[in-house]
């Protein structure tokens, strides 16, 4: 199969020299996040197979979850293209639902996070989240207890 030689990037020296350049036209960062770049990867669109730039290896992970759920969930379901469902998504994630109520699993699901966590996490977290201090005499479940009764009382005030 014939190839033009100069379109594709085709061992690990060109594809390092082509990361290299693009990082610098980035400016060192990576594009999603708008931060420095981390464990860089040289990037490329999955359809039509052009490198796009490079994104740190989190992201690149991350793009390529967000790509295999909207082939699995998404794309036989609607004419909307990934990057305007992304757009969509996005302003949709930042409305205010202020004045929405509570889902009911919601503090089913604290619960279960909490329970994960160490005693310690807990009340690091209820200090950092809620402002409160919890003593550290309290067993782990006295201090789940107080994280969710504060957390309930500022979440209905």
């Amino acid at each position: 199969m014939p190839l033009t030689p100069e379109l594709w990037v085709k061992d690990a020296r060109q594809i390092a020299l082509l990361r290299e350049k693009m990082i610098k036209d980035q400016e060192g960062l990576d594009p999603i996040l708008k931060e420095p770049l981390k464990r860089p990867c040289l990037d490329h669109d999955h359809f039509d197979g052009k490198c796009r730039g490079v994104l740190s290896q989190c992201t690149n992970t991350f793009e390529g979850y967000v790509l295999k759920a909207w082939m699995k969930y998404v794309s036989s379901n609607t004419e909307t293209s990934l990057s305007e469902a992304l757009r969509n998504m996005a302003d949709y994630l930042e409305q205010d639902f202020h004045r929405n109520p509570f889902h009911n699993s919601y503090k089913e699901d604290m619960v279960k996070f909490l329970r994960r966590c160490t005693k310690e996490k807990i009340i690091e977290r209820a200090k950092n989240d809620l402002g409160i201090e919890i003593a550290s005499n309290n067993s782990k479940d006295e201090s789940i207890l107080l994280y969710m009764t504060e957390f309930i009382r500022q979440a209905e005030n």
